[in-house]
């Protein structure tokens, strides 16, 4: 982290503090310009906004006024009353430019978040599509066609169950800190909610990753000469160290990512059916699919992806040692290639998904087993008692 970033955290506005934590420079013009809408909205500056807030927290009778602010702003942008009010994409978006509101006063810390609660309301205006289901065989096919970048790109949606705006924010160095470790598991914080996330590897993944990594080197550190001015400068390639850079300072894009995807698809042979569109967040559906269908425990999977627990939920958060642990058994469900090399030995996924399932049954016998004879220990602790009781009254006569 540069100085200039360093020193916009720790002290000045309370907007650019919270800009400058999401890396990306996509991802900062939209939000910033998502929050001007609201700071218009309400012809203040986000120091004088968080003084109305801390006021309000100060009077805890008045605490709950800025989540009717904010749920009065969404409400008016769904009906266009929100200047520029001739612009559809306030209406579209709605939802989202409310939730970058919510996620700058989460930023600031636990006790000045907000709760938008709009009932019905937060249904998008708008009917969706829902998105194409990739199965295993897609991806193999998929797979068996993409360069060394774009089967790191798919491999991290299927074993991270993240969104493509998370992905496109990781670093090269993040990547390295973990591609080598007993565990492959990185922590860090959804863009969109500032909710924890994790970012776990299967060893396939990793070894993609390395693939990627020794093969596109130009185009992920060193340097490159261009004519600045009619003169040749020598300028750093990918500056911030981003794992799929794009263009100058920037990650890719999420709508370069979903093209990526889709033309992979097309290649590929792949139909979607009912027009259901081809796009990354799929695999992310995937992971979700493959982990609930396979045992993954709800909290486990919640965590993986940066959802938050739901009531009750701080009593569910799992240490990383117990989500890597479920995350590991069901790392042959996640593999993608027919053969994973497990201890030296080359195995099909499915004979790995057989061994997996003969496991988990004898282990159901044996605690089975277990039951039955603790039902039978009890059963001879009755016989005790009574024996006991006998004896008892035998003594008294």
């Amino acid at each position: 982290m540069n100085e200039k970033i360093q020193e916009i955290l720790t002290v000045g506005d309370p907007m650019e503090r919270w800009l400058a934590d999401k890396t990306n420079p996509n991802t900062q013009r939209v939000y910033r310009m998502h929050m001007n809408l609201f700071l218009g909205y309400l012809k203040t500056t986000p120091t004088e906004l968080m003084n109305i807030r801390k006021e309000q927290l100060e009077k805890e009778e008045t605490a709950s006024d800025m989540d009717k602010i904010v749920k009065q702003f969404f409400l008016d942008l769904l009906e266009g009353k929100v200047p520029p009010t001739y612009h559809k994409y306030l209406k579209k978006s709605a939802w989202a430019i409310a939730g970058a509101v919510c996620s700058f006063f989460k930023f600031q810390g636990h006790r000045y978040e907000i709760r938008l609660d709009v009932g019905d309301k937060q249904l998008k205006p708008r009917p969706t599509k829902i998105k194409y289901s990739f199965t295993r065989e897609d991806l193999q096919k998929m797979l068996s066609i993409a360069s060394p970048r774009d089967k790191a790109l798919i491999l991290i949606g299927c074993s991270a169950g993240w969104s493509a705006g998370d992905v496109l924010e990781l670093s090269v160095a993040e990547i390295q800190s973990i591609v080598n470790q007993p565990m492959r598991l990185l922590e860090k914080q959804r863009i969109k909610t500032s909710s924890p996330m994790m970012l776990a590897l299967t060893k396939e993944t990793t070894n993609a990753i390395k693939l990627y990594l020794a093969s596109d080197k130009q185009f992920l550190s060193g340097t490159k000469k261009e004519k600045v001015n009619g003169k040749e400068v020598e300028t750093i390639v990918n500056p911030k160290g981003f794992l799929f850079p794009g263009y100058k300072d920037s990650p890719l894009d999420v709508s370069q990512v979903d093209v990526i995807i889709k033309t992979l698809a097309r290649k590929a042979g792949i139909v979607s059916l009912k027009g259901r569109p081809i796009r990354f967040h799929g695999l992310r559906a995937y992971f979700t699919r493959v982990c609930k269908t396979n045992g993954m425990s709800e909290p486990a999977v919640k965590m993986l992806q940066g959802h938050e627990l739901e009531m009750g939920g701080a009593y569910e958060t799992l240490t990383p040692e117990q989500i890597w642990k479920e995350f590991e058994r069901l790392e042959p469900y996640l593999t993608i290639s027919p053969n994973v090399e497990v201890n030296g030995v080359q195995k099909t996924v499915e004979a790995l998904q057989e061994e997996l399932k003969q496991t988990m049954l004898t282990r159901a016998e044996e605690i089975g087993a277990i039951k039955d004879y603790q039902k039978l220990i009890e059963e001879y602790r009755n016989e005790i008692e009574q024996l006991k009781e006998r004896l008892k009254k035998l003594e008294t006569k």
